[in-house]
């Protein structure tokens, strides 16, 4: 069984040592602690780089873990256990059909953004930064990562000058000041998103 280190992973992956923590710290990549650092079974790391998911048995853990929850969740709604009032006369298929507001998500490819840029999307902690989801071809090596675009004009400034601190580009912040003027509260940043005029393309 042969083990990398993180910074060997990121090599195999073509990301950085961070992309690979935080691949690890979201359980999409399994690792033992080791020091400082942790070790990766090297086939795992070159399974994860040709689908981009987490193992079959992960993911059934997961949808089991999902079952449990809802299932818990039918019997509060049953016994009526809320929190906040609720009518318990009141049939559930009797109550009206529920409403949802929707937002506009921008979807943008990551040949817009420089290489630099690529590898602060996918941190937690990047100013805005608001899910990391997992690709929907499996062929993809990248997750798509969904940033909030503040929309009123203290906090948009703000929002601005915290990715400029964090490290962002200017063709990045480009990209978030045409957001806020088209008034898009939301955009996804993926290597297989789709081609915005008049942005221009970094090769990385």
């Amino acid at each position: 069984m042969s083990l990398v280190t993180t910074k060997e992973a990121a090599q195999i992956l073509g990301v950085t040592p961070v992309r690979v923590r935080q691949l690890i710290k979201e359980k999409r990549l399994a690792a033992e602690k080791h020091g400082r650092d942790h070790l990766l079974q090297e086939r795992e790391v070159e399974r994860f780089k040709r689908h981009g998911r987490r193992s079959g048995r992960m993911i059934k853990a997961e949808i089991l873990k999902a079952e449990s929850r809802n299932r818990r969740a039918e019997r509060r709604i049953r016994g009526c256990s809320f929190a906040f009032p609720l009518n318990c006369g009141r049939k559930l298929d009797d109550m009206k059909e529920p409403e949802f507001d929707i937002y506009q998500v921008a979807d943008v490819s990551t040949k817009h953004i420089t290489k630099e840029d690529g590898g602060l999307i996918g941190r937690l902690d990047a100013p805005g930064h608001v899910a990391c989801i997992d690709p929907e071809d499996a062929e993809s090596e990248s997750p798509g990562d969904i940033f909030a675009v503040l929309q009123d004009s203290g906090n948009h400034r703000r929002q601005i000058a915290e990715l400029r601190q964090f490290g962002f580009s200017s063709a990045f912040l480009r990209i978030f000041r045409a957001l806020y003027r088209q008034r898009i509260p939301y955009v996804r940043f993926d290597a297989g998103s789709g081609d915005a005029d008049g942005l221009p393309e970094f090769e990385w």
